[in-house]
């Protein structure tokens, strides 16, 4: 029943579905027409007089139609160029100043300073520079995956308590399996009562298993639950050896399990962190990197060196190379691309 209720539709499927729902009268045999011509990336590229002659209808109710299909999501859908899909992002978000500009100055017809268009609109250079950061933050193409995307139902294994100074685990049950008692002449149906008696010892072990993982994990993470501290350094190997489980059994165990606490769900594996050669949390670095590049002079972005001097005031050893990597993590640019 999840499984069917969390099915993922085509994004295609989600336009018929916007368009049925919607309080608006359309035409359906235009608009599913416009639907079905969009390629793979979600715009018209076809020819609108060839398609307006094939459907044999007015220009005003195909272009009506073309607009009905287009206000629906993702922002940008059934553009018929790249310029036409930011402006519909743009007013879709009503950033008005922000699409004019590229209405009246994006075609290239004529060549002007950011100074001149200033002037020309009676704007000054920081509101066209803002414009500009506008524009350059839309998709050349609409968001499909965001049409196609469907939440994910997440079911914690267990939920943590913090009383006083101790952290609980208390496990979640999601329903009793039992097995009713049935005539012991019926040979048939033995076979298939065994392999249930096996499923629910599995079952039991499984849960014992991740209860007694989740406690190691639990008892080095302590004070991230009790204070909101970073997370200490903590690895596959070091829950292996502390539980006396292979590696693979405890990474096997934890694979897309969850935990409530404080009224959201985590991934128990998101409580692993690695360590730097020098000893330090892989997760304080990360917190560190993040913070320093929040706080920098956009005109003057560190570098990845100066990221590592940074760091090394702070009480924080870690690489050139390292910070590279860190970023990749974080999604960071380097710091060429981050300077304005």
């Amino acid at each position: 029943m999840e499984e069917g209720f969390a099915a993922p539709v085509s994004w295609k499927e989600d336009l018929y579905r916007q368009l049925n729902t919607n309080e608006e009268t359309f035409d359906p045999t235009i608009c599913s027409f416009i639907i079905e011509t969009l390629n793979e990336k979600g715009m018209f590229m076809d020819s609108e007089e060839e398609s307006i002659a094939y459907l044999n209808c007015s220009e005003d109710r195909w272009k009506g139609s073309l607009k009905q299909v287009q206000s629906l999501d993702p922002a940008g859908i059934a553009a018929r160029n790249q310029s036409e899909c930011i402006i519909l992002q743009l007013d879709r978000k009503k950033e008005t100043f922000a699409s004019h500009l590229l209405k009246k100055y994006g075609q290239g017809k004529e060549l002007l300073s950011w100074k001149e268009i200033a002037r020309r609109e009676g704007a000054t250079l920081k509101e066209i520079e803002e414009a500009l950061d506008k524009i350059r933050a839309c998709s050349l193409y609409p968001n499909l995956q965001e049409a196609t995307e469907k939440e994910e139902i997440l079911i914690p294994d267990f939920t943590i308590h913090v009383e006083g100074a101790d952290v609980y685990i208390e496990p979640i049950q999601q329903g009793q399996l039992q097995i009713l008692n049935i005539p012991k002449e019926n040979k048939n149906l033995k076979s298939y009562f065994q392999e249930a008696h096996f499923f629910m010892d599995a079952m039991n072990k499984r849960n014992r298993t991740l209860l007694i993982l989740a406690n190691e994990i639990i008892s080095i993470q302590k004070n991230h639950f009790l204070f909101h501290d970073e997370l200490e350094p903590c690895t596959l190997q070091d829950i292996a050896q502390k539980s006396g489980f292979h590696e693979s059994t405890v990474s096997r165990t934890l694979s897309n399990k969850y935990y409530q606490f404080e009224g959201n769900i985590y991934p128990i594996k998101g409580l692993f962190v690695s360590k730097t050669k020098g000893g330090t949390s892989q997760d304080s670095i990360l917190k560190a990197i993040q913070t320093l590049i929040e706080q920098e002079d956009p005109h003057k972005p560190f570098s990845d060196q100066q990221l590592c001097d940074q760091l090394e005031e702070l009480g924080l050893y870690v690489s050139r190379r390292a910070i590279n990597k860190y970023r990749k993590i974080l999604g960071i640019e380097s710091a060429s691309k981050r300077r304005k």
